[in-house]
């Protein structure tokens, strides 16, 4: 685990984008609550623990968890995930209603070292291996979205 623990930075900078909303994660808090309050979590299939794979196998990837979200009948909205500097981006899934317990086992069979999971006005950064959530508050990256989204 000490090993993910290092990816943590990262995935605290992150830009994560929806159709919805775009933000970041930070230890402000903040008024903003994602998705009306639902219950959400985002997963990516793309570059298992963090190693880089071909476009072509991170489309692969995607596939399968596109295919397993629509066999389990999830609602979801896509997403990425980018670097504030735009020389890393990921394709993922924006999962609704989904328990926090269900989403950690999804990142761990698509061998994510964390996901992101939300409730209200906090946004977990969720250990798929220790199931440990380091919790923080969305901060929206544009200002012509309204804060209740």
């Amino acid at each position: 685990m000490p090993e993910a623990q290092a990816f943590a930075q990262a995935y605290t900078l992150t830009h994560y984008k929806t159709p919805q909303v775009s933000f970041t994660l930070s230890t402000e808090t903040t008024d903003v609550i994602l998705f009306t309050g639902r219950n959400f979590a985002i997963i990516t299939a793309h570059n298992p623990r963090s190693e880089m794979f071909s476009q072509e196998e991170n489309d692969k990837r995607h596939q399968v968890l596109q295919n397993h979200l629509q066999e389990k009948k999830y609602e979801v909205e896509p997403s990425t995930g980018e670097s504030p500097d735009g020389s890393w981006r990921e394709e993922g899934f924006v999962i609704f209603d989904i328990e926090l317990a269900t989403a950690l086992d999804m990142g761990q069979r698509f061998e994510q070292h964390a996901i992101l999971y939300g409730q209200g006005n906090r946004v977990a950064l969720a250990w798929c291996e220790s199931k440990k959530l380091d919790w923080f508050h969305p901060k929206l990256l544009s200002d012509k979205l309204e804060q209740k989204i």
